[in-house]
């Protein structure tokens, strides 16, 4: 059998699109950690999270090659935004590490969909507090620098461990010795397991972010706990401590705040980790028809930052070329908490309107600040834009409007010799058209006028029955008239 080389291509090609065009259409899973530090002997989750159907169920056996695996769970959800129907689904892993290192989460089957490639940092485990010496509970505070620059964030982190039950338990909130200090709670409590001194205990994770807002000693006062011990976990024994009500109180912790390093900042103090800034545009299917003189265009600036509120971020400047006006709307401002600390987000909508068509550059926007990881001045930059506004669209005139004047002839133009005659002409139709509606509007209204007299003129007469004029004397003088011809 003999193939041509044509239907050749189209098998080649069918083969193409059935290979990379499942690659390309694969569902996206990402994958997260439910921590942001994970540490030898403790429990912790890993969820897998796919917006739409999956093609088929995990497999998590792999990842007993490093992990214990705990236990598995999922849960589906949807929602429907600007009218369309989204599904989400998750499955949470619940994982301890057989040892501390660096760990590659592989691609997970789901089918033929796959979930991202991760890497997973385990820390080895936690040295016990002297003071905890296997107590049934405890608490321990940290936090992620005991140095810090004003107005920079400071990660607190509370954990409550306990082997035995409770009820009824409180725990406070952090108190600063600087009282205008910004105090942010970092999302819900998260719980995991962990062993200390061959002893297991259920931990409970409380994160803060911290924003001092003056130079000097910060001090973050105990935070107390206060609650009733029912059993243990392990005997499940009620009652084992005999039920009573325990008071504890954490260590206090000192961060030494430092000023805002004069002789290397420029600009407003923007002490962050990370920032960038960047614009969205319309979606539009001809980048060359966007801008057109007199007719309005959005642009969307974002300003992002790792470690600030959106609060603390300042306004973006514009520098528009001339040629454009500018109507800004308010600003939109947005704090994102994560496990990493908080994201504060500015948004800036502001319609552009260019005036005049032609050639123009959207000159380039930089925010200086500074970075608390390298110590050092940087810059956000969004480049510069090159456009080219179109001209305004013209509508039209229909040919049968004519202006109600002639316009008068300006020095040095000559109009052709016939522009005049035919503007003549077209006056004169209009006149005779004119006359002819006048005469008809007037015949019109005589005939409805002697309709009426008519209509009167009889209704006179039949409220005068009976009595008859003499016309005697009137014949009389006309007769003469005829016979002297002076009728």
């Amino acid at each position: 059998m003999v193939v041509s080389k044509r239907t050749g291509l189209v098998f080649l090609w069918v083969f193409i699109f059935l290979f990379f065009g499942k690659m390309t259409f694969a569902l996206e899973i990402k994958v997260t950690p439910d921590r942001a530090q994970i540490f030898l002997d403790e429990s912790f989750n890993l969820v897998f999270t796919a917006d739409g159907g999956v093609d088929g169920e995990p497999n998590f056996a792999f990842l007993a090659q490093n992990f214990e695996i705990l236990r598995q769970s999922e849960s589906s959800s949807m929602q429907i935004i600007n009218g369309r129907l989204t599904r989400k689904k998750e499955w949470t892993v619940t994982l301890m590490a057989k040892t501390a290192g660096t760990f590659m989460i592989p691609p997970i089957a789901f089918g033929d969909d796959r979930s991202q490639v991760m890497a997973l940092n385990v820390e080895p485990a936690k040295k016990p507090q002297a003071s905890e010496d296997a107590a049934p509970i405890f608490i321990e505070v940290s936090v992620d620098s005991t140095t810090a620059y004003v107005q920079s964030q400071v990660i607190f982190t509370m954990r409550l461990f306990r082997a035995q039950t409770l009820t009824n338990a409180s725990l406070s909130e952090p108190k600063l010795s600087d009282a205008d200090a910004v105090v942010e709670r970092l999302g819900d409590d998260r719980q995991f397991e962990t062993t200390r001194h061959g002893q297991n205990y259920l931990v409970l994770e409380r994160r803060y972010a911290i924003f001092p807002q003056q130079s000097g000693t910060l001090t973050v006062a105990p935070i107390q706990f206060e609650g009733q011990l029912i059993g243990r976990f392990q005997n499940r024994t009620l009652f084992n401590q005999g039920g009573g009500v325990r008071r504890l109180r954490s260590k206090a912790l000192t961060l030494n705040i430092q000023g805002v390093p004069q002789d290397k900042v420029r600009g407003r103090w923007l002490p962050a980790k990370d920032l960038l800034i960047y614009e969205q545009w319309p979606e539009i299917e001809n980048e060359a028809e966007r801008f057109k003189a007199g007719e309005p265009v959005t642009r969307t600036l974002v300003l992002k930052a790792t470690g600030l509120t959106a609060a603390q971020l300042p306004e973006i400047p514009l520098n528009l070329p001339k040629g454009f006006k500018s109507y800004p709307d308010q600003p939109e401002l947005k704090d994102q908490k994560k496990l990493s600390g908080l994201v504060g987000i500015r948004r800036e909508k502001v319609a552009l309107i260019p005036t005049a068509p032609g050639n123009y550059i959207l000159p380039v926007i930089e925010i200086p600040w500074w970075n608390t990881k390298l110590e050092r001045m940087e810059m956000a930059r969004l480049p510069e834009r090159r456009i080219t506004v179109a001209p305004a669209v013209q509508t039209g005139q229909s040919e049968f409007l004519l202006p109600q004047t002639v316009p008068t002839t300006a020095p040095g133009i000559v109009l052709p010799q016939n522009a005049l005659g035919n503007t003549a002409k077209v006056s004169g139709f209009w006149s005779l058209l004119s006359l002819v509606l006048g005469l008809g509007w007037g015949i019109t209204l005589i005939l409805w006028w002697g309709s009426r007299q008519k209509a009167n003129t009889a209704a006179k007469s039949g409220t005068a029955e009976g009595i008859k004029p003499d016309f005697g004397p009137i014949k009389k003088e006309l007769k003469l008239a005829c016979l002297k011809n002076d009728a």
